[in-house]
């Protein structure tokens, strides 16, 4: 997005483009590769293998191995979490350079945004949800306790 490829001030009505469209944007569909202790995780009608859609991946591994969202959350419903997180009016909007290139992300409070029944057991307090400006997808979404927990690079721009 020509947005948050360029070195510019961005106006509200600019955070507000950007936002539509990671709330838009598709959940990246390129295969993934699983890591080994996921391997063989069955959830639903999702069983995990050597490589795995992205959605089913990440639900898998919100659900089952960090019990971040409840069972019986499906794709749909965890999509649209991240959707309603994305466009909450007090999201925290913030872009930063990867080697793979520039993202954007939204931080919003989780209890705002994830239904109490779809809350799991190691739900945490903030979600956040990554967006590649590269690849034009939403790339993951998860919850954290503190900024401190996050792999985040120095050279943050928040936007809001």
């Amino acid at each position: 997005m020509r947005l948050i490829h360029e070195e510019i001030e961005a106006s509200p009505d600019d955070v507000d483009r950007i936002v539509r469209r990671i709330a838009t944007a598709p959940f990246n569909q390129h295969p993934e590769r699983v890591h080994a202790r996921l391997r063989g995780v069955t959830y639903g009608s999702i069983v995990l293998g050597r490589m795995a859609p992205p959605l089913n991946l990440h639900l898998a591994k919100r659900v089952i191995e960090e019990e971040q969202w409840a069972v019986g959350t499906t794709a749909d419903e965890y999509l649209n979490d991240l959707r309603r997180s994305v466009l909450h009016p007090a999201a925290s909007v913030l872009v930063y350079a990867r080697a793979n290139g520039l993202v954007a992300a939204t931080i919003s409070p989780t209890d705002d945004v994830v239904p109490a029944d779809r809350r799991g057991v190691n739900a945490l307090p903030s979600l956040l949800v990554i967006y590649s400006a590269r690849h034009g997808n939403v790339r993951t979404g998860y919850m954290f306790s503190a900024l401190t927990k996050l792999n985040l690079p120095e050279g943050i721009r928040w936007l809001r």
